[in-house]
């Protein structure tokens, strides 16, 4: 994700369950940052300077501005794995009439997310703590604009939405033209390469078109970096 974890200074330690869990502060770009390390991964990060904090600091949450690209004037979204609620409080301070239901299967984060990365309190803003599988099978509410998982446990991808009775789930909660987006961390090519083309091929069986957009400019295609897949019935 771009961010370096030397000489990080720990201000904040807990456990959930099986997970360590830990709050670090750090200095990205010449700012200061707070990160969010589950399992020493890092799941989410915010400039700690308030007129920086809801500028998005991983490079394929920026590339998910190309949502709102492909569907001008599509304000409704879910987030599956919440984590640091970067996202949520990007998108609520751009658009006024957006709103984000975020799903997030610890409490812990939710908590540490309300104490230290600057959770919004905004009626636009849901938060929902439980499996994000389980909120699908429940939801009976208006389709979805856009859905993102972004559910992660450390650096592998949690639940069993990526199977096709969970990508059939995620379809079912979005309208028509809705697309789904997924963060993949993949390499393009070599010996790695294959795990993007099987992702690509799980969501070809369910949707009608799907693109996959490497996320950082530079690295080579042979090493591991994020891709957002985006997958939707009508045309990308």
């Amino acid at each position: 994700m771009g961010i370096r974890t030397r000489d990080l200074k720990i201000l904040y330690e807990t456990t959930d369950g099986r997970d360590r869990i830990r709050v670090a502060g750090c200095r990205h770009h010449g700012r200061q940052a707070r990160l969010l390390l589950v399992n020493g991964a890092v799941q989410s990060a915010m400039y700690t300077e308030p007129a920086f904090r809801s500028r998005l600091i991983f490079p394929y949450m920026r590339e998910m501005q190309w949502l709102h690209a492909l569907r001008p004037g599509s304000r409704r979204t879910l987030l599956l794995g919440a984590g640091g609620f970067a996202w949520p409080r990007h998108v609520l301070s751009e658009d006024p009439l957006c709103s984000v239901d975020a799903v997030e299967i610890s409490r812990t984060v939710i908590d540490i997310s309300r104490e230290w990365f600057d959770l919004p309190e905004d009626p636009r803003l849901r938060v929902f703590c439980c499996d994000a599988a389980d909120y699908l099978r429940r939801y009976t509410g208006a389709g979805y604009d856009f859905v993102i998982n972004d559910a992660f446990r450390g650096l592998k991808h949690a639940g069993g939405l990526r199977s096709r009775k969970g990508l059939l789930q995620i379809r079912s909660v979005m309208k028509r033209d809705g697309i789904y987006a997924v963060n993949y961390p993949a390499s393009l090519k070599g010996p790695l390469s294959p795990g993007a083309s099987r992702e690509m091929r799980r969501l070809r069986s369910v949707f009608r078109y799907t693109l996959l957009l490497p996320c950082e400019e530079g690295r080579s295609p042979y090493e591991r970096q994020n891709c957002l897949l985006f997958a939707s019935d009508s045309e990308l």
